[in-house]
């Protein structure tokens, strides 16, 4: 009789303890492989920018956006609203960030200011 319980029982905390170390594995690899915090900024113009990135969290990024594109890695931006200055000129509040991001995608064409997030 004890057998017969004992078995279920093991079986679901077996089960259980894969499914906890598949979420925390899950995890490190989402936070290592899916680029998270990447922003990839294109320059669709023919000319190079200044760029200046305003975070939440506080911080700003200034970047020399050549013709073509580049790639930022920000791990901590914090969350709300992302600003941007093209050649000192104050563009607008372009996107809305989170403490955890997706791949960030801003695109700076001679009219207008994109902003595009990834999920995994």
């Amino acid at each position: 009789m004890k057998n017969k319980i004992c078995n279920p029982l093991s079986i679901v905390l077996f089960g259980m303890t894969c499914l906890t170390v598949s979420w925390f594995g899950r995890g490190i690899v989402d936070k290592l492989f899916m680029m998270e915090g990447r922003f990839h900024i294109v320059n669709g113009t023919d000319e190079p920018h200044k760029v200046t990135l305003q975070l939440p969290n506080g911080s700003s990024m200034d970047l020399a956006l050549e013709l073509g594109s580049i790639d930022v890695n920000v791990p901590q931006t914090g969350e709300g609203s992302l600003s941007i200055n093209v050649d000192d000129q104050p563009a607008r509040k372009v996107g809305y960030v989170t403490s955890r991001n997706g791949i960030v995608v801003l695109f700076i064409e001679e009219e207008t200011i994109g902003f595009s997030q990834i999920f995994p």
